[in-house]
Formats: C-alpha cells, sequence, structure tokens
C-alpha cells in the first residue's frame, strides 16, 4: 500500500460528500491506519498497525486504538463488523467468472450499465436456481 492508495481513498470519501452522498464507515485494512483517513469525518473501521501509538495523531484514531487494544482483534471485529469483505469479493468473481472481466462498452455510462446488468443477470441466475432446486434464497432481485 502506498500513500498514494491512502490519498485516493480519502479523495473518494470527500467526493462523494461533496456530492451530497451520506458516507457512514470507511472500511479498509491496516494500511489505511492513517490520519488522513481519520481527517475524513467518517466512521473508521481499520485495524491498528501494530506498533500504533495512542499518544498523537488524529484524536479519533488515538481513541480507536485503545478501543482496539481493549477489546482485542476478535471482539473488535464482531462488534465492528470488519471481516466480511469476503462476501463481496465472492460476489464479485462469482460475477466475473460467468460473464468475464472485461465489458465491451467504450463509453464510460456504457461500461457502468454493462457492469449492472451483469450484477443484475447473476442475481437472476442465483434467484431461478434457488426456486428449483428450492433453496432458501441469498439474493434478492
Amino acid at each position: 500500500m502506498t500513500s498514494n492508495e491512502v490519498e485516493t481513498a480519502v479523495k473518494t470519501v470527500k467526493g462523494l460528500q461533496d456530492r451530497g452522498k451520506k458516507v457512514k464507515r470507511f472500511y479498509g485494512d491496516k494500511a489505511y491506519d492513517a490520519n488522513e483517513v481519520y481527517n475524513t469525518g467518517v466512521e473508521v473501521v481499520v485495524p491498528p498497525r501494530k506498533n500504533a501509538s495512542t499518544r498523537r495523531g488524529h484524536p479519533a484514531r488515538r481513541k480507536a486504538v485503545r478501543e482496539f487494544k481493549e477489546l482485542g482483534y476478535n471482539r473488535w471485529r464482531e462488534e465492528k463488523g470488519y471481516g466480511v469483505r469476503w462476501r463481496v469479493e465472492s460476489l464479485f468473481s462469482a460475477v466475473k467468472r460467468t460473464f468475464g472481466e472485461s465489458v465491451r462498452a467504450t463509453s464510460f455510462l456504457g461500461q457502468v450499465v454493462e457492469a449492472k446488468l451483469k450484477f443484475w443477470a447473476y442475481a437472476w441466475m442465483v434467484h431461478l436456481a434457488n426456486s428449483v432446486v428450492g433453496r432458501a434464497p441469498g439474493i434478492r432481485v
């Protein structure tokens, strides 16, 4: 992880906020344990680095480090809802395996529409499969 990626994450959060979008939380791995992320004003759900200090840095980060140390990783993870990225990654992987990683549209808007259609089609396929097999629905269409 480079500081450039942290900078990009911060710009993304601030850009969403500037467009009137409400950003409640920022989830990331230890590489995003940076004061710049805490300066965005959103709740930051990032496990602190092992050498994280509670003596300096953004006040919200210092508080988060203390809380993490008090709770321990497992309890902190449960309380914060951290560690479920695998669900999203699994869905992305399944859609890419089914429809491929690329899009054919040339305009940005066309690419967005094509990507959304891929996810809709995948959700519909799962819905139909669950209906036939009789399993509990996993994805709502």
